[in-house]
C-alpha cells in the first residue's frame, strides 16, 4: 500500500463546531481517486465534541448551558467528549486502503504528528502497544492515552478519533496549545497543553507549519496549498443542518 500521489493542503478560518464536523465529513465525500486532503483548523468559540457512539450525559447539557452557551457537536468520529479551545485541529482524509487499513493509517499519521512535535523542541513519544481503548463513556478523551497516541509523562498531547466515510478513512484530532480557558478539571486538566513543555511560545501558525512538514516527510508525494472546492462547500452546506440538529447532538 502506497500513500495518495497528490495532496492537498488547507488551512480554514475559525469555525463553529457544526460547520467544522460537517466540512471534515464533506472532504471524505468529495474526496477524489488518489488523493489525499491535511485541513489545519480552529474553532470559532470554545465548543464540547461528543465521540458518535457516546451517551450523552445530563453533565454534557449543564457544562455546555452554563459555560459554553449551548455549543456542542457531536463528531462523525468515535472516542470521547473533548473541549476545544486554544487548540490546533488537523484532519486528515484519504482512500480507506491507500496506507493498510485504519490501524495502520492511525500509527502512521500519529507518527508524522509526533515527529512535528519533536521538531518544536518537545520531547513526547507514542504510548506503548498493549494499551487498549476505553469505552466511550469511559472519562474525557484526554483522560487516558491508548496505544499509539502521542503522550509526554504519560499524559496525552494530541486525541485523535477515525470514521469510515464511503471509500475514505476521516481522522481528525486536536492539539492542545494552551490550557482551556472553560470547563471543569476534569476537561482542563486531562491533557497536557504544548506551552507548558514548550521552551518557547508556540503560535498556532508555527505548529501547524511543523504538522504541515511532518505530513510531507512521512506521507511523501506532491503537495499543494489549496482552497475548498466549490463542490465541498456544497456538501458540508447540506450537512450543517445534520451536525446542528438537537436528534444529532443529543441522541444517546
Amino acid at each position: 500500500m502506497a500513500a495518495p500521489p497528490t495532496w492537498r493542503l488547507l488551512r480554514t478560518p475559525p469555525g463553529s463546531g457544526a460547520w467544522n464536523m460537517a466540512l471534515d465529513e464533506a472532504l471524505g465525500r468529495c474526496l477524489r481517486a488518489n488523493e489525499g486532503v491535511l485541513r489545519i483548523y480552529s474553532w470559532s468559540r470554545p465548543t464540547l465534541s461528543l465521540g458518535r457512539n457516546q451517551s450523552a450525559k445530563p453533565r454534557h447539557r449543564a457544562f455546555a448551558s452554563a459555560e459554553l452557551n449551548g455549543q456542542v457537536v457531536r463528531r462523525p468520529t468515535g472516542g470521547r467528549e473533548v473541549l476545544h479551545d486554544r487548540e490546533l485541529t488537523y484532519s486528515v482524509v484519504l482512500p480507506a486502503r491507500a496506507l493498510g487499513g485504519p490501524r495502520a493509517t492511525y500509527h502512521i499519521l500519529n507518527t508524522a504528528l509526533l515527529e512535528a512535535i519533536r521538531s518544536l523542541g518537545i520531547w513526547a513519544q507514542l504510548a506503548h502497544e498493549g494499551v487498549t481503548a476505553p469505552r466511550p463513556d469511559d472519562g474525557v478523551c484526554f483522560g487516558r492515552p491508548v496505544t499509539d497516541e502521542i503522550v509526554a509523562d504519560g499524559r496525552k498531547l494530541v486525541g485523535s478519533a477515525q470514521a469510515r466515510i464511503g471509500g475514505a478513512i476521516l481522522q481528525h484530532g486536536s492539539v492542545l496549545l494552551e490550557a482551556p480557558t472553560v470547563g471543569p478539571a476534569t476537561l482542563a486538566s486531562a491533557g497536557t497543553p504544548l506551552a507548558e513543555l514548550a521552551s518557547e511560545p508556540l503560535g498556532f501558525g508555527m505548529v501547524a507549519s511543523a504538522i504541515e512538514a511532518a505530513m510531507r516527510r512521512i506521507l511523501s508525494g506532491r503537495w499543494n496549498p489549496d482552497a475548498l472546492r466549490t463542490a465541498e462547500r456544497g456538501v458540508a452546506a447540506s450537512l450543517l443542518p445534520h451536525y446542528e440538529s438537537e436528534g444529532w447532538t443529543w441522541r444517546r
